[in-house]
């Protein structure tokens, strides 16, 4: 059984206390999911996600327990394309095996 999505959100990216600002348009996205065998993994595991744009960059990949949901959460920053429509997709990984639904988002500006 995989882990599903329950909840997405997102807002400007910013780099508090870092010496270079972060760019304009940058944003933070942070995915939970919970359920399947998220639950028996321990915080220590190298759990991945792993996330593809369209369009845009990605950078600041993460994940990390969330114990509030008894599940994981995915952060990843987006630096859209200009104007351009993105496809973003996120999962979850350990090792060789997928944990998690893809997670799914359309982009617009």
């Amino acid at each position: 059984p995989r882990g599903r999505t329950v909840a997405t959100r997102w807002g400007l990216a910013r780099h508090a206390g870092h010496p270079n600002p972060a760019p304009a348009g940058l944003r933070r996205f942070s995915i939970d999911f919970a359920g399947g065998d998220l639950p028996l993994l321990r915080p220590a595991q190298p759990v991945h996600a792993v996330v593809s744009a369209s369009a845009g960059e990605i950078r600041n990949t993460r994940a990390y327990r969330n114990a509030a949901i008894g599940g994981w959460r995915a952060l990843f920053d987006f630096l859209p394309d200009g104007d351009r429509s993105a496809d973003l997709r996120c999962f979850l990984r350990l090792r060789d095996d997928v944990l998690t639904e893809t997670w799914s988002y359309l982009w617009t500006a």
